[in-house]
């Protein structure tokens, strides 16, 4: 069975260009260096449409890309970046006609209900749509659509942050620490989607070199960098990365084997 994982955006919380901002990145006339807030679509074989966090910039990103149905949403994590989209799935209801089950820890889901309490209180609100939703916890490992997907521990700074696998792909963003036994479990991977702030360290986010250990310690065949600041300009840092990482960039696609 084929896949292929679309990029619809591999910037900050911020975005790429960032406001207010004229740095040469901000200001660059490359394609690559326009980020939207990051996310993936996950297709598998054309039929069905998975989503990894609902970023802000979810209306313009399935414009961009001619997305009409979204049939289940993995969430890493609840930082406002990774999920202030999600009133936008009431479109792909709209069109389906089907409720849209959403996945995440314990935790993504107590404050994903916390901030959008309207669309799960069971009150129906006078003039507004609401999307409809199916919340579904996930602690290890979750069958979606016929693809199995392994949750992976992660530290975003204090956060719990959750990577996924799924066949030999491995989606990893937000994140500053990852345990040995963690690790383990990304081995022999085709793909590896990690994020890499910038080059100097920070708080709660990889640095690309820090990013770079992790390839070191579980060798993927490939690796693409994502969740990318105003800092790096593609074209630049591209030339200094090792063979097989590369930086990731916004309408990227990429196929794999499930």
């Amino acid at each position: 069975m084929k896949g292929e994982i679309i990029f619809l955006g591999t910037g900050t919380s911020h975005g790429v260009p960032k406001i207010g901002c004229r740095c040469k990145v901000c200001l660059s006339d490359d394609p690559k260096d326009k980020r939207m807030r990051s996310s993936i679509l996950i297709k598998i074989e054309k039929k069905s449409n998975i989503l990894i966090d609902t970023s802000i910039d979810l209306r313009f990103q399935a414009l961009k890309h001619n997305i009409d149905k979204i049939d289940a949403v993995l969430f890493t994590h609840y930082h406002a970046d990774h999920i202030f989209g999600l009133d936008e799935l009431r479109r792909f209801n709209e069109i389906t006609g089907k409720t849209i089950p959403i996945y995440g820890t314990k935790d993504t889901l107590q404050e994903i209900r916390r901030i959008f309490s309207y669309v799960f209180s069971g009150r129906h609100i006078p003039g507004g749509g609401i999307p409809s939703l199916k919340a579904v916890e996930v602690n290890s490992r979750i069958n979606i659509e016929g693809i199995t997907f392994d949750r992976l521990e992660g530290k975003h700074g204090m956060f719990d942050v959750s990577g996924f696998r799924m066949a030999n792909v491995v989606y990893f963003t937000d994140v500053k620490h990852i345990s040995e036994k963690t690790l383990k479990k990304m081995e022999g991977l085709e793909i590896l989607i990690l994020g890499a702030l910038r080059d100097t360290p920070h708080p709660t986010h990889f640095s690309i070199d820090e990013a770079y250990e992790i390839v070191k310690k579980i060798q993927p065949q490939k690796t693409y960098l994502t969740h990318i600041s105003h800092e790096i300009s593609h074209s630049e840092t591209s030339l200094q990365l090792p063979t097989n990482v590369f930086l990731a960039y916004d309408g990227l696609k990429l196929e794999f084997e499930i």
